[in-house]
């Protein structure tokens, strides 16, 4: 997937990395200050999540470069800043207890004020409108004014808008997920994008996108909302038919690639430079380290991360997201051993399936411990058809069965049975119907 450079502090690009960005609470100027003085950390970090997430939908991310790259002349900052400043203020001296997270499901195009808000936003963004977008969200940096600029020949219009809402922390706030056909000049089909929005209201009555810092409690109150069910099966789904798109249509996709190198190309090599140069010393300094360690005669190379697996424990459908609603990808049968991609907060969990990425209710998966770390003891072949049991006991549940002649590993002795490896897991099978291997 191609790669696109870029700095946010107005949108959100990623719930995850929305939160980190979120926890100060610091004022909209001082924000401000550090964010042109961290600009170069800020390139490194963003470069490395773009490689951590080489598959993410790339209509937002050009979404984010547009809107990211506004120019708001001196003047117009000062006075969106002091009437920000005004708004939040007034916002904070509101705010006595943040609601309680329930599960809501999302509300489509339920709140006239908050479409109009997106329409308008995106307006601004294609129009290049910077008092526009300097009511809607506040001011940008000169930097990201030019990938604006540099983004703008590409971007023909955005259709079919819809806005998906939630209740936000307050009374009169709301997290929004933004869905949008993105149309590109001289190219057809449209590709589908998402962005999500914090939505706040001032003293005046007016909505805005909050780009500002908010407190802990608000970014915890966000953590709950997007980790819901119907949060991530809009997002997984959006995910899903941008891939398919794009794959249905090598022009399209070449033609995205081609954008996110030209539009890197005309920020200036300067900035590039510097990204450049700042990845080479990181990697110098890493390599450094690496070679003081190997050096050392006291270093502990570090284990390889333990793979972690699980057993279905009854027949179950297998999705093509975290949602119950979801496309069935296939189903899995019971006994059925998947490699763990990642254990979610939803209730779900993502998996190997078939060498694409699936997932299952984690209350019908077991866990199974990894073989690969537990010792043995010798090998043993058994002389009959043989059950195998999870327990050395012949009540147990039975977990399958050897052929006769099968060679199989010891790894202890239980009285008169025999703890083996057996399919991805310990089993017992009685010792009087095998024999040992020298």
């Amino acid at each position: 997937m191609m790669q696109v450079r870029f700095l946010s502090a107005a949108c959100i690009l990623h719930d995850e990395n929305f939160m980190k960005a979120k926890k100060k609470n610091i004022s909209f100027k001082e924000k401000l200050r550090s964010f042109l003085a961290a600009a170069g950390d800020m390139l490194t970090y963003l470069k490395d999540l773009i490689v951590d997430y080489g598959r993410i939908i790339l209509p937002v991310i050009l979404l984010v470069c547009i809107a990211i790259t506004l120019y708001i002349a001196l003047s117009a900052r000062s006075r969106v800043e002091a009437a920000r400043q005004d708004a939040e203020e007034a916002l904070i001296e509101s705010k006595i207890e943040v609601n309680e997270v329930k599960e809501i499901n999302f509300e489509l195009n339920a709140i006239p004020e908050v479409n109009e808000l997106i329409t308008r936003y995106y307006e601004a963004i294609k129009a290049v409108d910077t008092d526009a977008l300097a009511e809607i969200q506040g001011s940008l940096s000169d930097t990201e004014a030019l990938r604006l600029e540099a983004m703008a020949p590409y971007i023909d219009r955005y259709e079919n808008i819809n806005v998906y809402t939630k209740p936000g922390p307050y009374q009169d706030t709301y997290i929004a997920y933004a869905t949008v056909d993105v149309y590109l000049k001289e190219q057809e089909p449209s590709t589908p994008g998402i962005q999500s929005f914090y939505i706040c209201k001032t003293e005046d009555g007016l909505y805005y996108i909050n780009n500002g810092e908010i407190s802990a409690e608000e970014a915890a109150y966000i953590e709950d909302v997007i980790a819901q069910a119907d949060v991530v099966d809009l997002k997984n789904t959006v995910h899903v038919a941008y891939n398919e798109q794009l794959e249905a249509d090598e022009e399209l996709k070449a033609y995205w690639a081609q954008i996110s190198v030209e539009i890197d190309s005309s920020v200036g090599e300067q900035l590039t430079n510097e990204a450049i140069i700042q990845a080479k010393l990181a990697e110098e300094e890493k390599q450094r380290q690496l070679e003081e360690q190997m050096n050392d005669p006291n270093y502990v190379p570090p284990e390889e991360p333990e793979v972690q697996k699980v057993k279905v424990n009854t027949l179950v459908n297998v999705r093509k997201s975290a949602s119950a609603t979801a496309d069935k990808v296939g189903t899995a049968s019971v006994g059925s051993i998947y490699e763990v991609l990642e254990v979610m907060q939803n209730g779900w969990t993502r998996i190997n399936y078939d060498g694409t990425q699936a997932y299952i209710k984690s209350e019908f998966l077991d866990q199974i411990a990894n073989l690969d770390n537990i010792a043995t003891i010798g090998k043993l072949k058994t002389l009959d058809m043989l059950n195998v049991r999870s327990e050395p006991n012949q009540n147990a549940t039975k977990l399958g069965v050897l052929n006769s002649g099968v060679e199989i590993e010891l790894v202890e002795e239980v009285g008169e049975w025999s703890k083996i490896k057996y399919d991805g897991q310990l089993g017992y099978v009685k010792t009087e119907y095998t024999e040992k291997i020298e």
